[in-house]
């Protein structure tokens, strides 16, 4: 019954200049204007779907990226996944949704499964166990914090990668988070492991076949990496690095290797009085997707430029866009150049 009703009001909605509408055969809500990358925002009583520009596209009353109360605490796998992936997942009155942009359409999901490139599901096996399934079989097993999901074919639980679409596995130094593939060579960021009690630097590492790994950048400042990514067209290597308690730093160098350079901030050792910015990912274009967040929301203390909100960064220059305000992540954050 309250299925059915949460049907009507979204047909009602949809029949009032909502931008979404249910599908009923299929369980999915068709979005009727949905570009092909764009912003996720988490307001008061919704989620907002912004594009490249900072305009909503979409409303979502009643959804959430990180749901509280019952909810999340009956689906805390989900919750985890949402922020281990490269596009979150959307909670709802129904339930728990990915994003299609293809279909144009939160899809359901169902029994714990995501489907990934090449025939492969990561399922949820329970509390913070997950699993890579294809064809019958789990080729792949790992837990929370350091089970991510990088994108449709990457997917690493700890120090193993696995590439879904090819079935090709690597393994990862300690402490390394993949960013991804330039022909037969593998880029990671290397860092702080979590838990760990020893004191690491952050550096960007070339890891060719055979597993051995190349410093291509000179040490960054002691931080626990956690996101990397490689640009549309392979060319630059963005990565996030947090200090383990809430305050994080972006730096971009090029994927050959070279100095890297921190977003924003005096310098890439000592970034400590630098606005907190967070990668969440790139445009099509070719340039990094960042929000920077102000340290002391209270006291003028240190740089608050540029103010609160998310950039567009061109990273041959530094140079910055202003998109929006906000955002939490986005969808297809690096989708490749033909």
């Amino acid at each position: 019954m309250r299925r059915a009703a949460v049907a009507v009001v979204l047909v009602a909605l949809a029949g009032c200049g909502s931008t979404h509408a249910r599908a009923p055969q299929s369980g999915a809500i068709v979005l009727r204007t949905l570009t092909a990358q764009g912003l996720v925002d988490e307001e008061r009583g919704g989620v907002a779907l912004l594009d490249m520009r900072g305009r909503r596209l979409v409303w979502l009353p009643g959804f959430a990226v990180y749901p509280r109360g019952t909810s999340a605490q009956a689906s805390a796998e989900y919750d985890f996944l949402s922020t281990r992936m490269h596009t979150p997942l959307l909670n709802g009155p129904d339930g728990w949704y990915r994003l299609d942009a293809r279909r144009y359409a939160l899809m359901p999901v169902r029994g714990g499964r995501l489907p990934l490139a090449g025939g492969a599901t990561v399922v949820a096996r329970g509390g913070d166990v997950f699993a890579v399934e294809r064809g019958g079989h789990f080729v792949l097993r790992g837990s929370a914090p350091t089970f991510r999901i990088l994108s449709q074919r990457l997917v690493q639980a700890g120090r193993r990668l696995l590439d879904v679409g090819t079935g090709r596995r690597w393994m990862l130094p300690r402490g390394c988070l993949a960013a991804g593939c330039r022909d037969e060579t593998l880029i990671a960021a290397c860092g702080l492991a979590h838990a760990a009690e020893a004191a690491a630097p952050l550096v960007l590492e070339r890891i060719v076949p055979g597993g051995a790994a190349h410093p291509i950048t000179p040490a960054l400042a002691q931080l626990i990496p956690e996101v990397a990514s490689l640009s549309p067209d392979r060319t630059w290597v963005a990565l996030e690095g947090d200090t383990g308690c809430a305050a994080s730093y972006v730096y971009v160098a090029r994927a050959r290797g070279g100095a890297a350079r921190i977003v924003y901030g005096r310098s890439i050792t000592e970034p400590f009085a630098a606005n907190y910015s967070s990668l969440l990912g790139w445009s099509a274009d070719g340039r990094l997707v960042v929000l920077f967040t102000p340290p002391h929301c209270d006291t003028p203390f240190g740089p608050q430029h540029p103010p609160r909100g998310v950039y567009l960064v061109d990273p041959r220059t530094l140079a910055r866009t202003f998109v929006a305000s906000s955002a939490l992540a986005m969808w297809n954050p690096a989708p490749r150049r033909r």
